[in-house]
């Protein structure tokens, strides 16, 4: 089975760098970003390191239901910025 990392709309090429690099340690290399809003740019390559054929198998894709086609199995997370008073 393989396993893809996907990013939904990344804002920071930071953090693109940043997903490489603990993906190369976890050997993973299949990364899809979804309609990203950064750029791969200087940032990107600095976050990962060593992780640079993580970062030449990026393919990119504009809608998220394409995904639905490339995998069996599909997890999903998510983040919101919450303020906790």
């Amino acid at each position: 089975m393989t396993i893809k990392i996907v990013l939904v709309e990344p804002k920071i090429s930071g953090n693109i760098g940043v997903v490489a690099r603990v993906m190369k340690n976890f050997n993973f290399d299949e990364i899809v970003l979804i309609n990203p809003q950064a750029e791969i740019v200087g940032d990107t390559f600095g976050f990962a390191k060593h992780a640079q054929e993580v970062l030449d198998n990026i393919r990119i894709k504009g809608i998220i239901t394409a995904l639905f086609y490339l995998s069996k199995f599909m997890f999903l997370l998510s983040f919101l910025k919450r303020k906790i008073s």
